[in-house]
């Protein structure tokens, strides 16, 4: 019955980067999404802190959810795009774990 179970070390990310000619434009497109998002989030949070008339139940949560995807995107989209760099295309089960487990 057990030797029909494989184990397998990693898994191959497919589909995002290709060898084309467009990879270096994703890359880029990529990039500046990511910094256009911590750019918008970390001023959300800081005008939501400098006016005092947005400490209201409502901006205080919207405040925690900017910086949830902040976390949230400074752990995969960086590991992502120096993946890319080093010509890297697998993720390890330890690596996701890892990703997934420290936010």
């Amino acid at each position: 019955m057990a030797a029909g179970n494989a184990s397998c070390t990693d898994f191959t990310l497919r589909g995002l980067f290709g060898a084309g000619p467009a990879a270096g434009l994703v890359f880029a497109v990529i990039s500046v999404i990511f910094l256009t998002a911590l750019t918008a989030n970390a001023a959300m949070i800081l005008l939501i802190r400098a006016d005092a008339r947005l400490h209201t139940p409502m901006y205080f949560l919207l405040s925690h959810l900017s910086l949830i995807e902040m976390l949230y995107i400074s752990t995969i989209v960086p590991k992502m795009l120096a993946d890319r760099l080093r010509g890297r295309s697998s993720i390890s089960f330890r690596a996701a774990r890892r990703s997934t487990s420290s936010t």
